[in-house]
């Protein structure tokens, strides 16, 4: 059991709001003021699960215990999310169809999904972009269809072997009105130990109805598993609630019908485990998740998760704070190199990175030379973006150091590297 760590005012209560099975005392929810109340609202809207805090009040007949001036705020989102998720859906129909006609083969992703299907109701789960799974040497083609559909790259885009040699999807495409594409060619990062086949997600891909279209989307198993290496190995933990509700919704939409032995098994051959089980185990400290009573065992990691448990809710709660001990591996890595020389050349290594990662970072061309400016650009980029967290380092500052262990810790412990 995880102790009890600092979350923000209301957290207990937004949870116990968000659960459908969760009785809320009436008279205690009468009793909270206005400024506890745009609290809760702020706090769901941070965490992505603002338009399911609407629906949860208005299924328990909450409506009428909440202030007059609170709940258009609440309704105000809920419809502001339906429209978008029926806009993307509308896009996704046609980028689809026309990819159909190429001959080019897609997944849609979970965002999609989740919405359309395991949600029930469309508004519910916010979708930032569209999410689409297709064969790396169909990419290009599939990009250009997709720029016929109005939309666009911030920068140039290389050859595919060039974009993902440390990516797995291309940079985000943007229509007029603010809609957005992400192209994925792979689902892990190829330079991580936690990668695996691109072809892994394409085996046993399933289809559905999507807004009245037949679409691949990846199996239940694929599914759970993409969710919880999107939480832990991408994210790792800095991440907002409404990805872990996700996960919470999507298992008991499936029910027994979930192939619990196929998906441990997956998990063990490509190195998943520590983060499928962390997952899994700050979801059922959340919400109760009910699982499999020898799934923990089964993951076979013994007692080793149990100190990170913690550390994963504190990065969970703080992620939308990016002001908040949000920084990245490198600076936590940092601090671990032994002696002056030692963080230089870290630093070296960090700056002068391949060339074709620089074209993914910023707007030029692997062969121009107009790559070696931004070589410069970096340093600067660099600097602005870690020195106050570098100073507090150096200064001793106790909370930033320890924030950097623990993250430094538990990326080590994910890629079975501590």
């Amino acid at each position: 059991m995880c102790k009890v760590i600092p979350s923000p005012p209301q957290a207990n209560l937004l949870l116990a709001c968000l659960q459908a099975d969760k009785t809320i005392d009436p008279d205690h929810l009468a009793h909270i003021s206005s400024l506890e109340w745009q609290s809760l609202v702020a706090l769901a809207r941070v965490q992505g699960v603002l338009p399911i805090l609407y629906y949860r009040l208005k299924e328990k007949k909450m409506r009428d215990i909440v202030p007059a001036e609170i709940w258009p705020q609440i309704t105000r989102k809920y419809r502001r999310t339906t429209l978008r998720n029926m806009k993307l859906l509308r896009e996704l129909h046609c980028i689809i169809k026309a990819l159909d006609e190429a001959g080019i083969p897609v997944v849609a992703l979970k965002g999609a999904y989740l919405s359309s299907i395991v949600y029930p109701d469309v508004g519910l789960r916010s979708m930032s972009d569209l999410d689409l799974l297709i064969p790396i040497g169909d990419i290009l083609q599939a990009a250009a269809i997709v720029e016929a559909q109005g939309y666009q790259f911030p920068r140039e885009v290389n050859s595919h072997d060039v974009e993902f040699l440390h990516l797995h999807h291309l940079p985000q495409m943007v229509k007029k009105g603010g809609l957005r594409v992400e192209i994925h060619g792979r689902l892990t990062k190829p330079d991580e130990l936690w990668d695996c086949d691109p072809q892994t997600w394409w085996q046993e891909a399933q289809t559905a109805k999507i807004n009245g279209l037949t679409v691949k989307v990846l199996s239940p198993v694929d599914l759970v598993l993409h969710l919880c290496i999107h939480i832990s190995y991408h994210h790792r933990f800095s991440i907002g609630l409404k990805h872990y509700y996700d996960l919470v919704v999507l298992l008991q939409f499936m029910g027994a019908d979930l192939d619990w032995d196929k998906l441990i098994k997956r998990a063990h051959l490509h190195g998943w485990g520590e983060g499928v089980l962390m997952v899994f185990k700050v979801a059922q400290f959340l919400f109760n998740l009910a699982l499999p009573e020898d799934i923990i065992n089964r993951l076979d990691l013994g007692e080793s998760y149990k100190k990170f448990i913690d550390f994963a809710l504190v990065e969970m709660w703080k992620s939308p704070d990016k002001n908040n001990t949000f920084f990245s591996r490198e600076v936590a890595e940092y601090q671990f190199q032994t002696g002056i020389w030692a963080k230089i050349d870290y630093m070296r290594q960090r700056i002068f990175i391949s060339k074709g990662l620089m074209a993914q970072k910023y707007p030029v061309s692997v062969n121009s030379l107009r790559i070696y400016f931004y070589y410069i650009v970096r340093v600067k980029d660099l600097f602005c973006r870690h020195i106050q967290f570098l100073r507090q380092i150096s200064q001793g500052d106790s909370e930033t150091t320890a924030a950097a262990t623990r993250k430094y810790k538990l990326w080590h412990w994910l890629n079975d590297d501590s």
